[in-house]
């Protein structure tokens, strides 16, 4: 495998010529025997006992299950993975979920469409938590400063406000 540096900012990217996509993690340091982003782990899918692991998860779940109550969080986003999670999480597990999305600031009529089909589609709750464009634009200012990122409260909402909607719903 061979890593080429792509730019050098606080981190140093790489691109790799055995990997469809590129290594972004700040620190990463390449190495010659294991590609960055876990290259060759696609080949360990077809090995794997596919329903075995699913009557796990079912078992996993079955905890959680209240009838009165969500049983659980999903993030969505509008797009097809959100709508298979989902999928999976309601009418496969049986789980009554809460969906939940941070709004990323950068929406098309398009996606907002589809995160509204997500929730008519499934029947589920949806709460969507939105900043205000005036603190949007100084929270990636200073991140921008601080850590080469205007996407940075992106990262930081899409993992922090689920865990939030969690405790605030103490699901």
């Amino acid at each position: 495998m061979r890593c080429l540096p792509l730019l050098l900012l606080p981190a140093l990217l790489y691109a790799c010529d055995d990997s469809p996509t590129r290594a972004r993690d700040p620190g990463l340091t390449p190495d010659a025997a294991v590609a960055p982003d876990g290259g060759g782990e696609g080949e360990e899918k077809f090995s794997l006992d596919w329903d075995g692991r699913f009557h796990r998860l079912k078992a996993l779940c079955e905890p959680y299950r209240d009838g009165n109550t969500y049983d659980c969080i999903v993030p969505v986003s509008g797009a097809r993975d959100s709508y298979f999670i989902v999928h999976v999480v309601k009418n496969l597990l049986g789980l009554n979920p809460l969906l939940v999305s941070y709004n990323k600031q950068f929406n098309t009529r398009r996606g907002i469409r589809n995160l509204e089909h997500l929730r008519e589609c499934f029947d589920a709750d949806l709460i969507v938590s939105t900043t205000s464009p005036d603190t949007a634009r100084k929270i990636a200012r200073s991140t921008m400063k601080l850590a080469a990122s205007f996407y940075w409260m992106n990262h930081a909402g899409t993992t922090a406000f689920p865990v939030r909607m969690a405790v605030t719903h103490r699901i």
